[in-house]
């Protein structure tokens, strides 16, 4: 999925304001929306999924590039396999594990499961072993569509706002 935030009508102001203050107030400013943008993504994801913030956040990975033309771009890449349903708060009860996945949603019991040195297992067959470690969903697949456009909206609604506070910040110092 991929957004771009463009200001319109800028190109006869930037030619008159030096051009290394103009990439720092660019910069200064991305940054600082690309951190908005992450945040409201992960409370987004957390209204939806019983996950922390730390758990999503270790599945972000995000950065900053200059492109051509001194413009500034930021990237957030969202990574991982399926994550263990520790992250999902199980609860040992005697008919097997109960986990919350989703907050509109009950919490569901597993049979034949136990909770073991930090992780959810589930037994095959009627033996004690094999033994196998549970997962559910991955972290790119807790960020949908709505939950990023929503945070986008509010990226492109203030990022001019931010853009001229950063631009008289550098102005100031020259």
């Amino acid at each position: 999925m991929h957004f771009e935030v463009k200001i319109e009508g800028l190109e006869k102001f930037q030619a008159l304001v030096d051009s290394k203050v103009w990439y720092k107030a660019q910069k200064c400013t991305t940054t600082e929306m690309g951190r908005k943008f992450r945040t409201r993504v992960v409370k987004d994801v957390k209204k939806v999924y019983n996950v922390k913030a730390k758990d999503l956040k270790k599945r972000i990975r995000t950065r900053i590039e200059k492109r051509s033309a001194g413009d500034v771009e930021w990237r957030m890449t969202v990574k991982g396999s399926p994550m263990s349903l520790t992250h999902f708060g199980p609860r040992q009860t005697k008919k097997g594990v109960s986990v919350l996945i989703r907050k509109d949603e009950s919490r569901k019991i597993l049979a034949k499961t136990f909770v073991a040195k930090g992780q959810v297992f589930q037994r095959k067959g009627k033996g004690r072993l094999p033994i196998v470690a549970k997962k559910t969903l991955s972290a790119p697949q807790m960020f949908n569509e709505k939950t990023m456009k929503a945070a986008f909206e509010e990226v492109k609604r203030e990022y001019p706002k931010r853009f001229e506070h950063n631009l008289n910040f550098y102005l100031k110092k020259i």
